[in-house]
Protein backbone atom coordinates (compact mmCIF):
# COMPACT_ATOMS: atom_id res chain seq x y z
CA UNK A 1 0.00 0.00 0.00
CA UNK A 2 2.71 2.87 0.35
CA UNK A 3 2.27 3.86 3.53
CA UNK A 4 5.24 5.02 5.89
CA UNK A 5 4.78 2.36 8.46
CA UNK A 6 7.11 -0.02 6.75
CA UNK A 7 9.81 1.76 7.60
CA UNK A 8 9.14 2.23 11.15
CA UNK A 9 8.55 -1.69 11.13
CA UNK A 10 11.98 -2.09 10.02
CA UNK A 11 13.34 0.19 12.37
CA UNK A 12 11.54 -1.80 14.73
CA UNK A 13 12.59 -5.29 14.06
CA UNK A 14 16.58 -4.99 13.17
CA UNK A 15 16.91 -8.49 12.71
CA UNK A 16 14.34 -9.20 10.84
CA UNK A 17 15.46 -9.98 7.14
CA UNK A 18 13.01 -7.64 4.65
CA UNK A 19 15.46 -8.61 1.25
CA UNK A 20 12.80 -10.24 -0.54
CA UNK A 21 10.05 -7.74 -0.11
CA UNK A 22 12.25 -5.47 -1.19
CA UNK A 23 13.56 -7.22 -4.23
CA UNK A 24 9.41 -7.49 -4.93
CA UNK A 25 9.18 -3.87 -4.47
CA UNK A 26 12.01 -2.96 -6.40
CA UNK A 27 11.41 -5.43 -9.55
CA UNK A 28 7.12 -4.84 -9.49
CA UNK A 29 5.20 -1.40 -9.42
CA UNK A 30 3.15 -1.55 -6.31
CA UNK A 31 1.04 0.94 -7.00
CA UNK A 32 -2.98 0.82 -7.43
CA UNK A 33 -2.81 3.29 -10.00
CA UNK A 34 0.65 4.02 -11.25
CA UNK A 35 -0.51 6.60 -13.52
CA UNK A 36 -2.37 8.45 -11.00
CA UNK A 37 -0.08 7.85 -8.27
CA UNK A 38 2.84 8.95 -10.04
CA UNK A 39 6.08 7.26 -9.47
CA UNK A 40 6.57 4.42 -6.77
CA UNK A 41 10.51 4.69 -6.82
CA UNK A 42 11.51 7.19 -4.77
CA UNK A 43 9.43 5.04 -1.79
CA UNK A 44 10.95 2.12 -2.64
CA UNK A 45 14.53 3.87 -2.81
CA UNK A 46 13.98 4.68 0.90
CA UNK A 47 13.17 1.24 1.68
CA UNK A 48 16.58 -0.34 -0.10
CA UNK A 49 18.79 2.67 1.90
CA UNK A 50 16.82 1.69 4.96
CA UNK A 51 18.13 -1.88 4.63
CA UNK A 52 21.50 -0.98 2.84
CA UNK A 53 20.28 -3.10 -0.60
CA UNK A 54 21.50 -0.74 -3.17
CA UNK A 55 24.22 -3.13 -4.40
CA UNK A 56 21.72 -5.83 -4.44
CA UNK A 57 19.12 -4.04 -6.16
CA UNK A 58 21.76 -2.34 -8.68
CA UNK A 59 22.64 -5.72 -9.79
CA UNK A 60 19.15 -6.65 -10.55
CA UNK A 61 18.69 -3.70 -12.36
CA UNK A 62 21.31 -4.05 -15.17
CA UNK A 63 20.25 -7.57 -15.70
CA UNK A 64 16.62 -6.34 -16.02
CA UNK A 65 16.97 -3.48 -17.88
CA UNK A 66 18.43 -4.66 -21.49
CA UNK A 67 15.44 -6.38 -21.97
CA UNK A 68 12.23 -5.10 -20.03
CA UNK A 69 9.02 -4.31 -21.27
CA UNK A 70 8.51 -0.66 -21.11
CA UNK A 71 4.94 -0.65 -22.39
CA UNK A 72 4.12 -1.88 -19.02
CA UNK A 73 3.78 -0.62 -15.53
CA UNK A 74 6.74 -2.75 -13.75
CA UNK A 75 8.97 -2.04 -16.67
CA UNK A 76 8.52 1.64 -16.46
CA UNK A 77 8.78 1.27 -12.09
CA UNK A 78 12.31 -0.43 -12.76
CA UNK A 79 13.72 2.47 -15.67
CA UNK A 80 12.44 5.37 -12.64
CA UNK A 81 14.06 3.29 -9.79
CA UNK A 82 17.36 3.01 -11.68
CA UNK A 83 17.48 6.60 -12.11
CA UNK A 84 17.35 7.52 -8.70
CA UNK A 85 20.07 4.86 -7.95
CA UNK A 86 22.04 6.68 -10.75
CA UNK A 87 21.94 10.05 -8.74
CA UNK A 88 23.12 7.77 -5.95
CA UNK A 89 26.24 7.59 -7.93
CA UNK A 90 25.92 3.81 -9.61
CA UNK A 91 27.19 5.11 -13.66
CA UNK A 92 26.73 1.42 -14.37
CA UNK A 93 23.16 1.62 -14.17
CA UNK A 94 23.66 5.20 -16.58
CA UNK A 95 25.53 2.93 -18.91
CA UNK A 96 22.90 0.11 -18.89
CA UNK A 97 20.08 2.31 -19.85
CA UNK A 98 22.30 4.36 -22.65
CA UNK A 99 22.69 0.79 -23.72
CA UNK A 100 19.01 -0.27 -24.29
CA UNK A 101 18.31 3.59 -26.27
CA UNK A 102 21.25 2.85 -28.61
CA UNK A 103 20.01 -0.15 -29.46
CA UNK A 104 16.08 -0.62 -28.94
CA UNK A 105 14.35 -0.48 -32.50
CA UNK A 106 10.83 -0.57 -30.84
CA UNK A 107 9.31 3.13 -31.21
CA UNK A 108 7.59 3.01 -27.59
CA UNK A 109 10.61 2.28 -25.76
CA UNK A 110 12.66 4.52 -27.29
CA UNK A 111 10.62 7.45 -26.66
CA UNK A 112 10.09 5.83 -22.86
CA UNK A 113 13.51 5.96 -22.50
CA UNK A 114 13.90 9.61 -23.94
CA UNK A 115 12.00 11.07 -21.09
CA UNK A 116 14.05 9.93 -18.57
CA UNK A 117 17.40 10.34 -20.23
CA UNK A 118 16.19 14.14 -20.90
CA UNK A 119 14.95 14.30 -17.69
CA UNK A 120 17.89 13.24 -15.19
CA UNK A 121 20.85 14.15 -17.89
CA UNK A 122 20.12 17.46 -18.78
CA UNK A 123 21.62 18.97 -21.96
CA UNK A 124 24.11 15.80 -21.83
CA UNK A 125 21.25 13.67 -22.46
CA UNK A 126 19.47 16.21 -24.60
CA UNK A 127 22.61 15.85 -27.31
CA UNK A 128 22.72 11.89 -26.57
CA UNK A 129 18.59 12.12 -27.91
CA UNK A 130 19.43 14.56 -30.69
CA UNK A 131 21.70 12.83 -32.23
CA UNK A 132 20.30 9.11 -32.05
CA UNK A 133 17.03 10.69 -33.46
CA UNK A 134 19.41 11.74 -36.08
CA UNK A 135 20.71 8.37 -36.40
CA UNK A 136 16.95 6.85 -36.89
CA UNK A 137 15.69 10.15 -39.58
CA UNK A 138 19.09 8.99 -41.84
CA UNK A 139 17.70 5.93 -42.43
CA UNK A 140 13.65 6.48 -41.86
CA UNK A 141 12.74 9.90 -43.36
CA UNK A 142 8.93 8.75 -41.80
CA UNK A 143 9.93 9.27 -38.47
CA UNK A 144 9.00 11.59 -35.62
CA UNK A 145 11.10 12.58 -32.51
CA UNK A 146 8.77 13.16 -29.89
CA UNK A 147 8.88 16.74 -29.86
CA UNK A 148 5.56 17.09 -27.75
CA UNK A 149 7.53 16.22 -24.99
CA UNK A 150 10.79 17.74 -25.16
CA UNK A 151 10.03 20.15 -27.59
CA UNK A 152 10.36 22.88 -24.92
CA UNK A 153 14.04 21.34 -23.77
CA UNK A 154 15.20 21.69 -27.51
CA UNK A 155 13.83 25.35 -27.47
CA UNK A 156 15.77 26.56 -24.89
CA UNK A 157 19.20 24.40 -25.54
CA UNK A 158 18.81 25.12 -29.42
CA UNK A 159 22.14 27.19 -29.29
CA UNK A 160 24.52 24.65 -28.11
CA UNK A 161 22.45 22.10 -30.11
CA UNK A 162 23.06 24.03 -33.48
CA UNK A 163 26.87 24.43 -32.42
CA UNK A 164 26.87 20.73 -31.72
CA UNK A 165 25.35 19.78 -35.15
CA UNK A 166 28.08 21.81 -36.90
CA UNK A 167 30.30 18.45 -36.37
CA UNK A 168 27.76 15.72 -36.04
CA UNK A 169 25.16 15.48 -39.11
CA UNK A 170 22.90 13.36 -36.97
CA UNK A 171 22.45 16.37 -35.04
CA UNK A 172 21.54 18.83 -37.46
CA UNK A 173 19.12 16.27 -39.30
CA UNK A 174 17.40 16.27 -35.69
CA UNK A 175 17.46 20.11 -35.82
CA UNK A 176 15.61 20.38 -39.00
CA UNK A 177 12.78 18.02 -37.79
CA UNK A 178 12.21 19.99 -35.24
CA UNK A 179 11.89 23.16 -37.41
CA UNK A 180 9.35 21.44 -39.32
CA UNK A 181 7.85 20.43 -36.67
CA UNK A 182 7.67 23.98 -35.89
CA UNK A 183 6.61 25.34 -38.96
CA UNK A 184 3.44 22.93 -39.26
CA UNK A 185 2.17 23.89 -36.00
CA UNK A 186 3.36 21.23 -33.68
CA UNK A 187 0.43 21.15 -30.25
CA UNK A 188 1.30 24.41 -28.54
CA UNK A 189 0.00 25.99 -31.76
CA UNK A 190 -2.97 23.45 -32.52
CA UNK A 191 -4.03 24.39 -28.54
CA UNK A 192 -3.86 28.45 -29.37
CA UNK A 193 -6.22 27.91 -32.10
CA UNK A 194 -8.63 26.29 -30.18
CA UNK A 195 -8.22 28.92 -27.27
CA UNK A 196 -9.38 31.59 -29.84
CA UNK A 197 -12.93 29.50 -30.56
CA UNK A 198 -15.86 30.08 -29.07
CA UNK A 199 -16.55 27.36 -26.16
CA UNK A 200 -20.10 26.82 -26.74
CA UNK A 201 -19.55 26.44 -30.38
CA UNK A 202 -16.32 23.24 -29.54
CA UNK A 203 -19.26 21.53 -27.31
CA UNK A 204 -21.77 21.68 -29.55
CA UNK A 205 -20.08 20.43 -32.17
CA UNK A 206 -18.76 17.74 -29.88
CA UNK A 207 -22.11 16.93 -28.58
CA UNK A 208 -23.61 17.05 -32.56
CA UNK A 209 -21.04 14.94 -33.69
CA UNK A 210 -20.95 11.87 -30.62
CA UNK A 211 -17.24 11.04 -31.67
CA UNK A 212 -15.87 11.34 -28.17
CA UNK A 213 -17.39 9.35 -25.21
CA UNK A 214 -16.83 13.12 -23.26
CA UNK A 215 -16.52 16.45 -23.52
CA UNK A 216 -13.23 17.78 -22.70
CA UNK A 217 -13.08 19.10 -19.55
CA UNK A 218 -10.72 22.39 -20.81
CA UNK A 219 -14.02 23.16 -23.12
CA UNK A 220 -16.39 23.43 -20.59
CA UNK A 221 -14.23 25.47 -17.81
CA UNK A 222 -14.62 27.99 -20.55
CA UNK A 223 -18.15 27.88 -21.05
CA UNK A 224 -19.89 31.02 -19.74
CA UNK A 225 -23.09 30.64 -17.54
CA UNK A 226 -25.70 31.48 -19.93
CA UNK A 227 -23.82 29.37 -22.30
CA UNK A 228 -24.43 26.65 -19.44
CA UNK A 229 -27.91 27.36 -19.03
CA UNK A 230 -28.81 27.40 -22.62
CA UNK A 231 -26.95 24.02 -23.05
CA UNK A 232 -29.17 23.07 -20.27
CA UNK A 233 -32.23 24.03 -22.12
CA UNK A 234 -31.05 21.95 -25.28
CA UNK A 235 -30.35 18.77 -23.08
CA UNK A 236 -33.75 18.98 -21.71
CA UNK A 237 -35.40 19.00 -25.42
CA UNK A 238 -32.67 16.47 -26.60
CA UNK A 239 -34.00 12.56 -27.10
CA UNK A 240 -30.69 10.88 -28.34
CA UNK A 241 -29.36 8.90 -25.15
CA UNK A 242 -25.29 9.38 -26.72
CA UNK A 243 -26.51 12.93 -27.14
CA UNK A 244 -27.91 13.36 -23.17
CA UNK A 245 -24.92 11.68 -22.03
CA UNK A 246 -22.30 13.76 -23.26
CA UNK A 247 -24.49 16.92 -21.76
CA UNK A 248 -24.66 15.06 -18.62
CA UNK A 249 -21.10 14.79 -19.02
CA UNK A 250 -20.68 18.87 -18.88
CA UNK A 251 -23.20 19.01 -16.11
CA UNK A 252 -20.97 17.03 -13.94
CA UNK A 253 -19.01 19.39 -14.00
CA UNK A 254 -20.80 22.61 -14.01
CA UNK A 255 -23.93 22.46 -12.02
CA UNK A 256 -27.08 22.12 -13.80
CA UNK A 257 -29.28 25.15 -14.10
CA UNK A 258 -32.89 24.67 -13.72
CA UNK A 259 -33.27 22.68 -10.77
CA UNK A 260 -32.87 18.95 -9.81
CA UNK A 261 -36.36 17.84 -10.63
CA UNK A 262 -36.32 17.69 -14.19
CA UNK A 263 -33.11 15.21 -13.51
CA UNK A 264 -34.36 13.17 -10.71
CA UNK A 265 -37.21 12.57 -13.31
CA UNK A 266 -34.64 11.27 -16.33
CA UNK A 267 -33.42 8.83 -13.35
CA UNK A 268 -34.32 5.17 -14.44
CA UNK A 269 -35.29 3.23 -11.68
CA UNK A 270 -34.58 0.57 -10.40
CA UNK A 271 -31.24 2.41 -10.47
CA UNK A 272 -28.66 -0.25 -12.37
CA UNK A 273 -25.18 0.63 -13.74
CA UNK A 274 -25.88 2.23 -17.48
CA UNK A 275 -23.75 4.97 -18.45
CA UNK A 276 -26.84 7.21 -18.35
CA UNK A 277 -27.60 6.70 -15.10
CA UNK A 278 -23.85 7.15 -14.53
CA UNK A 279 -23.64 10.26 -16.11
CA UNK A 280 -26.88 11.39 -14.24
CA UNK A 281 -25.55 10.46 -10.58
CA UNK A 282 -22.56 12.56 -11.20
CA UNK A 283 -24.37 15.73 -12.34
CA UNK A 284 -27.05 15.28 -9.62
CA UNK A 285 -23.88 14.71 -7.00
CA UNK A 286 -23.67 18.80 -7.98
CA UNK A 287 -26.66 19.71 -6.24
CA UNK A 288 -28.33 20.47 -2.89
CA UNK A 289 -32.10 19.33 -2.44
CA UNK A 290 -33.94 17.48 0.12
CA UNK A 291 -34.57 15.04 -2.95
CA UNK A 292 -31.01 14.42 -3.59
CA UNK A 293 -29.99 13.36 0.01
CA UNK A 294 -32.94 10.69 0.37
CA UNK A 295 -31.28 9.22 -3.00
CA UNK A 296 -28.16 9.60 -1.60
CA UNK A 297 -29.34 7.55 1.41
CA UNK A 298 -31.27 5.17 -0.59
CA UNK A 299 -27.91 4.25 -2.56
CA UNK A 300 -25.65 3.94 0.36
CA UNK A 301 -28.30 1.09 1.36
CA UNK A 302 -27.72 -0.66 -1.80
CA UNK A 303 -24.51 -2.67 -2.45
CA UNK A 304 -24.78 -2.86 -6.21
CA UNK A 305 -24.27 0.62 -6.59
CA UNK A 306 -20.75 1.50 -7.00
CA UNK A 307 -19.56 3.72 -3.76
CA UNK A 308 -18.40 6.64 -6.33
CA UNK A 309 -21.82 8.05 -6.06
CA UNK A 310 -21.75 8.42 -1.89
CA UNK A 311 -20.57 11.53 -3.28
CA UNK A 312 -23.92 12.53 -3.78
CA UNK A 313 -24.08 13.69 -0.12
CA UNK A 314 -21.04 16.39 -1.09
CA UNK A 315 -24.10 19.14 -0.68
CA UNK A 316 -26.32 17.46 1.29
CA UNK A 317 -24.24 16.09 4.19
CA UNK A 318 -25.65 16.20 7.99
CA UNK A 319 -23.76 16.01 11.22
CA UNK A 320 -23.78 12.36 12.46
CA UNK A 321 -23.87 10.43 8.38
CA UNK A 322 -19.77 9.81 9.08
CA UNK A 323 -21.05 6.58 11.36
CA UNK A 324 -23.45 5.38 8.54
CA UNK A 325 -20.44 6.31 6.01
CA UNK A 326 -17.93 4.15 8.46
CA UNK A 327 -20.50 1.57 8.44
CA UNK A 328 -20.79 1.19 4.99
CA UNK A 329 -16.81 1.28 4.02
CA UNK A 330 -16.08 -1.20 7.15
CA UNK A 331 -18.63 -3.39 4.58
CA UNK A 332 -16.94 -2.47 1.41
CA UNK A 333 -14.67 -5.84 0.34
CA UNK A 334 -13.26 -5.26 -3.21
CA UNK A 335 -10.27 -2.57 -3.34
CA UNK A 336 -12.22 -0.65 -6.45
CA UNK A 337 -15.05 -0.49 -3.73
CA UNK A 338 -12.94 0.69 -1.48
CA UNK A 339 -11.05 3.18 -3.49
CA UNK A 340 -14.64 4.06 -4.98
CA UNK A 341 -15.78 4.75 -1.20
CA UNK A 342 -12.46 6.90 -0.85
CA UNK A 343 -12.70 9.24 -3.88
CA UNK A 344 -17.11 10.00 -2.54
CA UNK A 345 -15.43 10.78 0.85
CA UNK A 346 -12.76 12.79 -0.12
CA UNK A 347 -15.17 15.03 -1.98
CA UNK A 348 -17.46 15.49 0.84
CA UNK A 349 -15.26 16.22 3.56
CA UNK A 350 -13.58 18.62 0.95
CA UNK A 351 -17.11 20.53 0.68
CA UNK A 352 -17.70 19.96 4.84
CA UNK A 353 -14.56 20.37 7.36
CA UNK A 354 -16.31 18.69 10.10
CA UNK A 355 -14.68 16.32 13.15
CA UNK A 356 -17.65 13.87 12.04
CA UNK A 357 -14.93 12.98 9.08
CA UNK A 358 -12.53 11.01 11.79
CA UNK A 359 -14.41 7.45 11.88
CA UNK A 360 -14.65 7.05 7.99
CA UNK A 361 -11.42 8.67 6.86
CA UNK A 362 -9.67 6.64 9.55
CA UNK A 363 -11.28 3.34 7.77
CA UNK A 364 -10.41 4.47 4.68
CA UNK A 365 -6.66 5.29 5.81
CA UNK A 366 -5.65 1.80 6.75
CA UNK A 367 -7.22 0.14 3.60
CA UNK A 368 -7.62 2.30 0.81
CA UNK A 369 -5.14 0.64 -1.51
CA UNK A 370 -4.11 4.18 -3.31
CA UNK A 371 -1.56 6.26 -1.91
CA UNK A 372 -2.89 9.40 -3.78
CA UNK A 373 -6.10 9.06 -2.10
CA UNK A 374 -4.28 8.67 1.48
CA UNK A 375 -2.66 11.58 0.95
CA UNK A 376 -5.95 13.45 0.46
CA UNK A 377 -7.54 11.26 3.64
CA UNK A 378 -4.49 13.16 5.86
CA UNK A 379 -4.96 16.98 5.00
CA UNK A 380 -8.41 16.12 5.52
CA UNK A 381 -8.06 14.64 8.78
CA UNK A 382 -5.55 17.51 9.47
CA UNK A 383 -7.71 20.41 8.00
CA UNK A 384 -10.51 19.00 10.87
CA UNK A 385 -7.75 18.81 13.50
CA UNK A 386 -8.63 14.99 14.48
CA UNK A 387 -5.49 13.46 13.12
CA UNK A 388 -4.25 10.86 15.09
CA UNK A 389 -0.12 11.47 16.14
CA UNK A 390 0.56 7.24 14.90
CA UNK A 391 -0.40 8.91 11.31
CA UNK A 392 1.66 11.76 11.64
CA UNK A 393 4.75 9.96 12.83
CA UNK A 394 4.63 7.10 9.85
CA UNK A 395 2.97 9.94 7.08
CA UNK A 396 6.47 11.87 6.59
CA UNK A 397 7.87 8.00 4.74
CA UNK A 398 4.38 7.24 3.12
CA UNK A 399 4.61 6.53 -0.50
CA UNK A 400 2.73 10.16 -1.16
CA UNK A 401 4.90 12.41 0.76
CA UNK A 402 7.32 11.89 -2.28
CA UNK A 403 4.70 13.67 -4.55
CA UNK A 404 4.62 17.18 -5.60
CA UNK A 405 3.16 19.55 -2.23
CA UNK A 406 4.63 17.00 0.11
CA UNK A 407 8.44 17.21 -0.65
Amino acid sequence: MGTGRAILIMRQNPRMDFTREIVELATRNPAYDPQLEDSRAPYVLSLIKERRLEDEIVRILCEAIPNVDLDDWDGVHQLELAWLLVREGYACLKETIYGRYTQTTCEHDFYALEEGIIEHDGLEGLLAVAERNGQVLSQNAGFTPDFWTYGKAVQESLEKLELAGKDKPSIKLFLSAYFRFKELGGRDSSLARELQEDAYELVRECVEQKKVARVPVRWIHRLSDDQVLKLAHEFLETRDKKRLCLYLAIFSRRKFPLGTECLLQLLNRPIRRTLFNERLLDALALCSAPEVRSLALEILGDRRIDPTHWDLLRFNYQDGDGCLLSAKIKSCRSQHKIHGAAISCIQIYEEQTTQDCREPLLALYDRCPCSYCRGNIVDLLRAAGVCPSEIEEEFPYDACSHRDGYR
